[in-house]
């Protein structure tokens, strides 16, 4: 558009010419001419953009065809791509139903899981609820133990003692019997025997030493006897000492004060006792008299030999049990 307008400006200036005089005619062809060939650069100036610009449309024009290129391939690409994406979204979804599905499964069993360790928490409880009883009832069964423990030790103490007593005891009974045995030497064989059995001294005198038949008066013999054991009781205050009467079976035929063996038993025996008080300062406290009848033989009465045994008189003769007594108190 630019050369156009300067090649009208030169037909404009040439038709002024012909009625312009020469030195301005001059002037205005330099003028002319110079920007001739100012416009002669420019032309110059813009072949050359012009051949930059071609050069840059052919290479735009290459790097469309390249681009387009690319755009085939990028949509071969993005197709494949988006086949692969769908695939991967179906098997996503698959996945995601086989997931939700053993979501569900591991659901219910950890469902089943869970009520089965609440149930197994449930029996834990109770296990420990009764462990704690059992420990409270071993607790307590050891407390017992512990006392049990004690007081058998406590026992055992007092048995010792027990044993300390009775040996002690066996010992002053035995001395007893063998004192008893010494006072009444001069009566061996005249029915008259000394025993130590159940930790005491039994003295039985038959009834030949003592009484007449059916009687109670006490011979001559026989007070001698008895004084001499009357003398070792006033000398020995510790023991007591219980006189039994003893009878066979044979009914009583006497008249009188006495009715039957019973009486005769308990008679015999106050007699004894009455010796006893009369020969010596034995407290009288410490004397029993009692009757057994025929109820307590020591041989069967259909013979002779056996009634005659069992016609008797026993002095049991006790030491004084108080200390072992003391000692079975305190073990209860």
């Amino acid at each position: 558009m630019t050369i156009i307008k300067n090649i009208l400006w030169i037909l404009l200036i040439s038709l002024m010419t012909a009625c312009v005089p020469s030195s301005k005619f001059q002037n205005l062809k330099e003028n002319t001419d110079k920007q001739i060939k100012e416009l002669k650069k420019e032309n110059h100036k813009l072949k050359v953009a012009n051949n930059e610009l071609e050069y840059k449309v052919e290479k735009l024009n290459k790097e469309v065809i390249a681009l387009k290129d690319d755009t085939t391939t990028l949509g071969r690409k993005f197709r494949n791509l988006q086949e692969d994406y769908d695939k991967l979204e179906r098997l996503y979804d698959l996945q995601k139903q086989k997931d939700a599905s053993k979501q569900d499964r591991k659901s219910k069993e950890m469902k089943n899981l869970l009520e089965e360790l609440q149930v197994l928490k449930d029996d834990l409880l109770k296990r420990e609820d009764s462990l704690n009883v059992l420990q409270d009832n071993l607790r307590e069964k050891e407390e017992r133990l512990n006392d049990l423990q004690n007081r058998l030790e406590n026992k055992e103490d007092r048995l010792l003692q027990l044993e300390s007593v009775l040996q002690r005891q066996d010992s002053i009974v035995a001395a007893l019997r063998d004192k008893v045995s010494d006072a009444l030497l001069g009566f061996e064989g005249e029915g008259l025997t000394v025993e130590q059995k159940d930790g005491k001294v039994y003295l039985s005198l038959e009834e030949k030493l003592l009484f007449e038949s059916g009687s109670w008066q006490v011979e001559s013999r026989g007070r001698e006897a008895i004084s001499k054991i009357a003398r070792l009781l006033e000398k020995n205050t510790d023991i007591r000492v219980m006189i039994e009467g003893h009878t066979d079976d044979v009914p009583y035929r006497g008249s009188g004060k006495i009715k039957d063996n019973w009486d005769l038993s308990v008679k015999r025996a106050t007699s004894i006792v009455r010796i006893i008080i009369d020969k010596s300062n034995v407290d009288p406290a410490r004397l029993t008299a009692a009757g057994r009848s025929k109820y307590v033989p020591l041989a069967g009465n259909e013979t002779a030999e056996g009634r005659r045994k069992n016609r008797r008189t026993e002095i049991i003769l006790t030491p004084d049990l108080s200390k072992l007594f003391d000692i079975i108190g305190q073990s209860k």
